[in-house]
């Protein structure tokens, strides 16, 4: 997922057998890689279903009564790092957008305070301070407990007692998500991003899966859509069913079975075994020879990270003074939208036309002395300056909303093309994505 793990020395070498933790995600490779597709095995971590096992409705009702979760209340789990990518602060802007008359949103974990950002060469030592002051101080009618780390057996009590486990992750080196399956075996629908190995649970289980598309600025998704999402979790509080909780449960199961692991893994050493030796890689991770091995049998976008090797990055892509690039043979924003635009559900950001809504992803306000848009994100905040010409039609489609922010609806060409940028960099997604927003890329896999 992340620019070491395709630069690697032996990544893609006619000599190896590359692993990805899902099906959906060797699918979504191959397609991207067409006949260039190298060789591919499935191998995931054994999930413990001994532990997480599906909840009856009576198991549901003490589990809720013991925490102190009524029947009227939707209640949303997390459990995990709490770190700025996995979008709980995603959660709580769409539930402080469009409310829930009575919801309760439990976050399990704890702070990692050395987390490296690799999007944007960031690190979360202050997050503690930004998530206080962007979650819980925004959000004055939303019910949010923090729980710090527990027990397995502890955390399968919460997941009986929520309606449903919600993680929206944009994070650049997700997995498959082990809490959001766990949360499934235990009979919990899982609201996900379509996004790496999350995508395959979201669209096979009962919760769903939120459409992406990859930006410089990272993996973006509508807030609307992910709040039409969380509607599906207060429909299953309202109509728990046993049987599709089963089913879901034993879908997961099926899929990480120990049995066909273990099958799948000799399947990959087999292949392996009957390969030719190669002469071990030469050069560094980044050696120019082996970007361009990739790039000859990668999509379009590898090529293009080439051609923008030593070039400086997208004004307002990075808070300044951070960031990642100054590579001399590819350009790391442009590689890293490269690979994820093959883990997403559209490739491209949207195309921006009149009459679209945007909203910021993080928190967004106008500062007019520098003419720019402020995204009051994490790293941030980061700023997105215009020309004259371009400000006046931003500020003509601008609508001011409670505490400084702004949402933004185009009326002219000139504001459509102004907030394209703002749109490819990751700070505005639109609340409405289908196949008529994206007319310069098509769904990878369906």
């Amino acid at each position: 997922m992340l620019p070491g793990g395709f630069l690697g020395g032996w990544t893609f070498r006619d000599a190896t057998v590359n692993l990805v933790e899902t099906e959906r995600q060797k699918t979504q490779l191959t397609a991207a890689f067409g006949a260039g597709t190298p060789r591919l095995g499935v191998f995931a971590q054994r999930l413990p279903d001994e532990t997480f096992a599906p909840r009856t409705v009576a198991a549901r009702s003490a589990a809720r009564l013991v925490r102190g979760v009524s029947d009227s209340t939707t209640h949303l789990l997390y459990a995990g790092r709490w770190i700025a990518n996995k979008g709980l602060v995603q959660v709580a802007r769409a539930l402080n957008i469009w409310p829930l008359a009575d919801a309760r949103f439990t976050i399990v974990g704890d702070f990692e305070d050395d987390f490296l950002i690799s999007q944007s060469d960031g690190v979360h030592l202050n997050f503690r301070d930004f998530f206080r002051r962007e979650v819980l101080a925004c959000s004055p009618a939303l019910q949010i407990e923090l729980v710090p780390t527990t027990s397995q057996r502890q955390l399968h009590e919460w997941y009986t007692s929520a309606d449903a486990f919600i993680c929206p992750s944009f994070h650049e080196d997700e997995a498959s998500g082990n809490a959001a399956h766990e949360a499934v075996l235990s009979g919990v629908p899982a609201i996900v991003t379509d996004w790496c190995g999350l995508g395959q649970l979201g669209r096979n289980t009962r919760g769903g899966a939120v459409a992406t598309y990859s930006t410089l600025g990272g993996v973006r998704f509508s807030l609307a859509g992910l709040r039409a999402s969380i509607d599906l979790a207060e429909r299953f509080r309202a109509r728990f069913d046993e049987s599709t909780a089963r089913a879901d449960a034993e879908w997961v199961r099926d899929t990480f079975d120990p049995s066909r692991m273990r099958a799948s893994i000799r399947s990959a050493v087999d292949l392996l075994a009957g390969l030719p030796a190669e002469p071990p890689p030469m050069g560094g991770w980044r050696c120019a020879e082996r970007v361009q091995r990739i790039a000859s049998i990668a999509p379009e976008g590898f090529k293009r990270a080439i051609l923008e090797a030593g070039t400086p990055p997208p004004s307002g892509l990075f808070v300044d003074g951070g960031g990642c690039g100054g590579d001399p043979t590819v350009s790391l924003p442009h590689l890293l939208q490269a690979i994820q635009s093959m883990y997403t559900t559209w490739p491209t950001p949207p195309t921006v036309r009149r009459g679209m809504l945007l909203r910021g992803f993080w928190r967004v306000s106008l500062w007019p002395d520098e003419r720019a848009l402020v995204e009051f994100g994490f790293p941030g905040p980061r700023l997105l300056r215009f020309v004259e010409a371009d400000w006046v039609a931003v500020l003509a489609c601008a609508t001011a909303l409670a505490r400084g922010e702004f949402e933004f609806r185009p009326t002219s060409d000139a504001a459509s093309r102004a907030l394209q940028r703002a749109v490819d960099l990751g700070y505005l997604v639109p609340d409405v994505l289908g196949a008529d927003s994206f007319d310069r890329g098509a769904a990878i896999v369906e």
